[in-house]
């Protein structure tokens, strides 16, 4: 695992910045209520889960913070703010709570994060940047890396296939997740990572369904995987073959479908991953 000593290093060295900067902004706003709103941000989702007054204290902190420091101090807070919960993420990881792999996987993420070091500028550390936030969900462990482009959280699942005007379905989702999965959580939540595109490929994803399984083992109060996804579309085979895997490999394992509205970000998505948009 990652040598704490670095990490120290770098909140040390994060912190005489902040002073060097004239506004002592990590001394002047409590650094442990900030934390605790970070861990309750959704990393890849938006929005916010988990206790409502550390949210309210989070909020209220960024607004302070906002008001009465530059832009610079505010992305050096961020910054030493994602290193302090490395230091404390370095602490938590152990063999009875996560697969041998899945923490080199933690390592290589953290790794990656004091590397870019030397290449990310100031505004990097902005909760507003997508990578930034992945990396916040890591650092907290409410992301689990499993390789590939991909990351797995623990929580509940939608509420996409309770498609308004269409009932039946919805009783079949509700009757599989009561009668079936045993409720609507735990599960681990698939999340493809756009920093990690290029090892999207099936060689990864069924690496990373094998991880899944290990951590389910470790963790058995999970009840299955679940995945709301354009990638699972039935027009997929035909529309990019070379992606059919994404389905067929749940699929042919046990996956139950269910139909979703199709939204913006879905089609958004989508076409991303399309070499032809005109």
């Amino acid at each position: 695992m990652l040598p704490v000593d670095r990490i120290d290093r770098v909140v040390g060295q994060t912190r005489d910045d902040i002073a060097r900067h004239g506004n002592d902004v990590a001394y002047s706003f409590p650094m442990e209520d900030y934390l605790a709103y970070l861990r309750g941000v959704k990393s890849l989702q938006g929005g916010f889960r988990g206790n409502i007054i550390a949210r309210q204290k989070g909020r209220r902190l960024l607004k302070e913070i906002k008001e009465n420091c530059s832009r610079r101090a505010l992305f050096l807070y961020n910054k030493l703010a994602l290193f302090q919960l490395m230091r404390g993420a370095v602490d938590a990881l152990d063999n009875d709570r996560f697969p041998h792999e899945i923490l080199s996987l933690y390592n290589q993420w953290f790794e990656r994060i004091v590397k870019d070091l030397s290449v990310q500028t100031e505004d990097y550390y902005d909760l507003t940047r997508i990578e930034f936030v992945q990396d916040i969900g890591v650092a907290c462990l409410n992301s689990v890396p499993v390789g590939g482009a991909w990351v797995v959280q623990i929580g509940r699942v939608g509420l996409a296939p309770l498609v308004p005007g269409n009932p039946s379905q919805g009783l079949l989702y509700l009757g599989f997740l009561v009668l079936r999965a045993g409720g609507f959580k735990p599960f681990c939540l698939i999340h493809t990572v756009s920093r990690y595109l290029l090892r999207f490929n099936e060689k990864e994803m069924n690496l990373a369904y094998l991880r899944i399984a290990a951590l389910m083992k470790k963790l058995p109060r999970i009840k299955g995987i679940y995945r709301r996804s354009w990638f699972l579309d039935p027009a997929l085979a035909q529309i990019s073959s070379n992606l059919a895997y994404l389905r067929q490999t749940p699929q042919q394992n046990g996956a139950r479908l269910f139909p979703c509205a199709t939204k913006n970000y879905d089609v958004k998505h989508a076409m991303a991953m399309s070499s032809a948009v005109e």
